[in-house]
């Protein structure tokens, strides 16, 4: 299957898996969490490698790491807005085909919004939020997207959807690696 075919293909079964309950929002929540700290990018490195000195973005991450162990930070999230929406828009602006630090910056804006969406029940948003913040994950390096994280990223949601991949049981409020 094309690389392009395939990164439809896993979007598309994001969004039709949908976020109809609380549990499976922070499922899917979950997910991106993950694909933006490991899917394994071209260049070696990780989206969250990426943003590397955007401490906009890593306070985000952290603060969705801890709403996934079950702290309230409905206040917090919301308080984040403006400053990680600017500082999304200070690296360019929102392109479907994007690349690079751009796309890892835009990649954690889309999770910081599925994760407010889902903390506040807004919960058919949270599918498309997702969808969004893993595809863009993977086109974070400027040589595009790689086989190995689309492979990543399609392993990681099948443990999902087999219900073995849970926010349980990781170190409460755990950062970015």
């Amino acid at each position: 299957m094309a690389r392009a075919d395939h990164e439809k293909a896993l979007q598309q079964l994001i969004e039709n898996m949908g976020a109809l309950t609380p549990e499976r929002a922070r499922r899917l929540v979950w997910f991106a969490w993950q694909c933006v700290q490991g899917t394994p990018l071209s260049d070696g490195r990780t989206p969250v490698a990426r943003l590397r000195g955007h401490g906009s973005f890593l306070n985000v991450l952290r603060t969705v790491g801890c709403w996934l162990q079950g702290e309230s930070v409905e206040q917090p999230l919301r308080a984040m807005h403006d400053e990680v929406f600017e500082a999304a828009l200070g690296v360019g602006r929102f392109e479907p085909d994007m690349t690079g630090l751009r796309a890892a910056c835009w990649s954690v804006f889309e999770l910081y919004q599925a994760a407010v969406a889902a903390e506040t029940g807004e919960l058919q948003a949270v599918a498309r939020k997702v969808a969004w913040s893993v595809f863009l994950a993977s086109r974070s390096t400027d040589a595009g997207t790689a086989p190995a994280a689309l492979e990543y990223q399609e392993r990681l949601l099948k443990e999902i959807l087999d219900c073995r991949a849970v926010p349980d049981g990781l170190s409460p409020c755990f950062s970015p690696a």
